[in-house]
């Protein structure tokens, strides 16, 4: 039931495009009325796969954390250093 056909093939009858091939210039066409489902199907599929996060992705976020918490970290600490100079030069004053 299914074929591939190159671009330029004619359709075979009573055959219908279902989705095109990504590593080639070609279709894989069904018979009608299935081809729809077949293209239906492999469209929600594909919306499936795509939201799933690839390890990559998690381990670009979690470094990302770690980067976003360090910054806070020294920022923090740097008010310290600064509240603690100006109570410093407060009690030189005095």
């Amino acid at each position: 039931m299914k074929k591939i056909i190159e671009y330029g093939e004619a359709l075979p009858r009573y055959y219908g495009l279902a989705y095109p091939l990504l590593d080639r210039r070609a279709w894989v066409i069904y018979p009608i009325l299935l081809n729809h489902l077949m293209r239906l199907l492999r469209t929600i599929y594909l919306n499936i796969e795509k939201t799933e996060i690839s390890e990559l992705e998690k381990k670009l976020f979690q470094r990302e954390q770690k980067v976003n918490a360090r910054e806070v970290a020294v920022q923090r600490a740097e008010a310290k250093i600064e509240a603690y100079s100006e109570i410093l030069t407060f009690l030189k004053k005095e």
